[in-house]
């Protein structure tokens, strides 16, 4: 609201005269006797009236005289009220506002504002153009409370009012000024909203589960319908009102919330809704499974007004991925091999029972191969369009070849009582062979493309009941026993083996063997001795050198972690230690201590370890305890106690995430583990992102192929 100030004043000159309140008018008898009517406003004539008195520079009297002659301004006789001045116009003189108009320019007309927000008021107090006179120092805001609202210049006045001394509903702003002749005044509606909003969180269900020959949900109470750690679910807001809500307003987890453009499910009626998406890889997980409790922080609506904190939302958070039924008759589960598309083969050898399982990465059967009463008695090995295994068919045994479709493909080196246990190495110089060496000690060489089978040593020596290890490069195998303490290496060459192989003793009884630079390593253990060995892999194998020195318990199979240059051997042993042991090159070479796990596993650890693409170190014990430690091994990051799944005694693999058979490097990776205890492989989600593609020997054998051999590239399982 606006009020005009412009007003004249009838004034009577008599040396410094005070200025009367002006009288509005129309025709000059209403300003009689001494006025005359202009503009509205009684002005005092200019002749001085019928006074005649004395005073003034052209004679006009003190009660009428006229200005006279003598160009005097009248107005500096004048005497104006606070906040008004004079002014003359043709003779006739008197004082107006010097204040035209008072107006709000802030808060907007309708704002709505809340209770625990102060309202921020300004006013402009306009001056007339005509006049310098000062800004007074403050304007008063009279409603809905008493403010005074201090100068900001320019005619600028603010102040700020408490929103919640108001009740409800509408409100009306009034601020005044005394300007003189009049009190300008202005008024400003707002509206105040004193509710709080109603917030609430609830979380998308998490994929329903599958039972049976393939079981998805986690054993553990309360967990069987957790969601997957490399799984995502949406977050949803609910609020009665609209509230200003980000991925901050969001609690219980350090980080994973993302905003979304939209809800799966659109807002219903009346309701706000806001959506976040939660990614359960996004932040660390130091266990196996853990429980979080997910809620909304308080949230403003658009008025300021904070609601509470919303009710909790529980969120269960499982590694466990998916247990595959494979036998339920006893024997052993092979360590997996898995190839480039994440289908992963393993091969069970039980009591008249052998088969070979090809599944996919979602634990599905792709093909199965019944061996009949034999066994699949290694773990297969991956060729680029083959699978390899050592297999007992009857009382014959030999090498087999199957697609990868577990369709059979051949079969070579079988005889009567031939039984190719150990582990099995793939040569590619030139030529895609399978070797093994038999319990008996026949070094063999399966040539499937001829269907030929070389072989050297005793035609028909007696069964030893030895398995024998078995890696190689080029054309060269390097094995040893696990009942003896023999390293041999012989040469393929011509399509014959070498008659004399290079051979040394070792002082343990090998559980397995590492092939890096130069440098072929073993680990094992005798009857008061453990743990791991290396020697020049092209001199005479007689300069060994041995870790530790001295008496120790007895270990399980190395990986090489590190680089070829600075490598590191990482074991465990049957105390449940995991050790790492750096080397130097040479011949003979040295061992240092290079830490060990803080940590003990509850049983033995003798199968070898997996290194994750991001150093991680997984390793599983005989009582199917699983952990996860750091490349140091001074921290377990998490473990799955024993008791979950059963008794561990092949080793596990790592792949990718896979989408459809493609690799997702942006995924967690998964760990496939076998259980001869209770007839499952088992896979367990993990945060490497697949198998190490830059260490010397990161798992069993090498690779997920299970090749034995560095000559072949690692990338096909490995995220950079």
């Amino acid at each position: 609201m606006r009020t005009n100030g412009r007003i004249l004043a009838l004034v009577a000159v008599l040396g410094l005269t005070a200025c009367p309140l002006p009288k509005k008018c129309q025709v000059d008898s209403e300003c009689s006797p001494d006025g005359v009517c202009t503009g509205g406003i009684c002005f005092l004539r200019p002749d001085g009236g019928t006074g005649g008195g004395s005073g003034g520079a052209g004679g006009g009297g003190a009660t009428g005289g006229g200005m006279g002659g003598g160009g005097v301004d009248p107005c500096l006789t004048v005497d104006c009220a606070p906040n008004t001045f004079c002014v003359s116009d043709g003779g006739a003189f008197g004082c107006i506002a010097g204040f035209t108009e008072l107006a709000f320019t802030s808060p907007d007309a309708g704002a709505v504002y809340g209770k625990s927000r102060e309202v921020a008021v300004e006013v402009q107090l306009t001056r007339d153009g005509r006049t310098s006179l000062p800004f007074p120092g403050a304007v008063a805001l009279e409603s809905p409370v008493a403010v005074t609202l201090g100068a900001v210049g320019g005619g600028r006045y603010a102040g700020k009012v408490d929103a919640g001394v108001v009740s409800e509903g509408p409100v009306t702003l009034r601020a005044s000024f005394d300007a003189g002749f009049a009190v300008l005044t202005a008024t400003r509606q707002v509206v105040s909203d004193q509710t709080a909003p109603v917030v609430t969180l609830s979380l998308s269900p998490a994929p329903l589960r599958r039972v049976g020959t393939v079981s998805e949900g986690d054993p553990a109470a309360n967990y069987a319908f957790a969601y997957r750690r490399d799984e995502k679910a949406e977050v949803r807001v609910e609020a009665s009102e609209p509230v200003v809500v980000t991925a901050a307003s969001l609690t219980g987890l350090d980080a994973g919330f993302t905003s979304l453009a939209s809800c799966q499910r659109g807002c219903d009626a009346g309701v706000f809704c806001a959506c976040f998406e939660v990614d359960w890889a996004a932040y660390p997980l130091n266990d196996f499974r853990a429980t979080y409790a997910l809620a909304v922080k308080p949230v403003e609506d658009l008025a300021g007004n904070a609601s509470a904190p919303s009710a909790p939302v529980t969120a269960r958070v499982t590694r466990w991925k998916w247990a595959s039924t494979l036998t339920t008759s006893g024997g052993t589960i092979q360590s997996p091999a898995v190839d480039g598309q994440g289908n992963v083969v393993t091969g069970e050898a039980a009591l008249n029972q052998g088969r070979l399982f090809v599944m996919s990465p979602f634990g599905d059967d792709r093909a199965l191969y019944d061996a009949g009463v034999g066994a699949i008695v290694t773990a297969p090995v991956i060729a680029p369009q083959h699978v390899y295994v050592g297999a007992k068919n009857g009382t014959a045994g030999g090498l087999f070849q199957f697609s990868l479709d577990g369709i059979s493909e051949g079969q070579v080196c079988v005889a009567t009582g031939r039984d190719p246990t150990g582990t099995l190495a793939l040569f590619d110089a030139g030529m895609e062979a399978l070797t093994s060496v038999t319990q008996q000690g026949h070094v063999l060489a399966g040539l499937f493309a001829s269907s030929n089978c070389v072989q050297a040593g005793s035609s028909a020596p007696p069964a030893t009941g030895s398995q024998y290890q078995t890696v190689a490069t080029g054309s060269t195998l390097f094995y040893a026993s696990g009942t003896s303490s023999a390293l041999s290496r012989n040469v393929l060459s011509a399509g014959s083996w070498g008659a004399s192989p290079t051979s040394n003793s070792t002082p343990l009884f090998t559980k397995g063997l590492a092939l890096f630079g130069s440098t072929v390593a073993g680990g094992g253990g005798g009857p008061t001795v453990g743990g791991v060995y290396a020697l020049k892999a092209d001199g005479s194998l007689v300069n060994r050198a041995d870790y530790p020195a001295g008496t120790s318990s007895p270990a399980g199979i190395p990986i090489v972690i590190g680089t070829t240059a600075a490598p590191i051997l990482v074991y465990g042993n049957q105390n449940g230690d995991l050790i790492r042991a750096s080397y130097t090159a040479g011949d003979p070479g040295t061992f240092a201590d290079a830490g060990f796990s803080a940590v003990k596993a509850t049983a033995a650890t003798l199968t070898a370890p997996v290194l994750g693409a991001d150093g991680t170190i997984y390793t599983v014990d005989a009582s199917g305890g699983v952990y996860a430690y750091t490349n140091d091994l001074s921290t377990r990051l998490w473990t799955l106690p024993v008791g979950t799944i059963g008794s561990v005694n092949t080793s596990p693999a790592l792949d990718t995430a896979r989408m459809g058979t493609t690799k997702d490097c942006s995924r967690p990776g998964t760990l496939y583990i076998p259980s001869s205890g209770d007839g499952h492989l088992y896979a367990i989600i993990v945060d490497s992102k697949g198998l190490s593609g830059t260490a010397p020997w990161p798992k069993f054998q090498r690779d997920d192929q299970n090749t034995g051999n560095p000559d072949f590239p690692l990338g096909a399982n490995s995220c950079p």
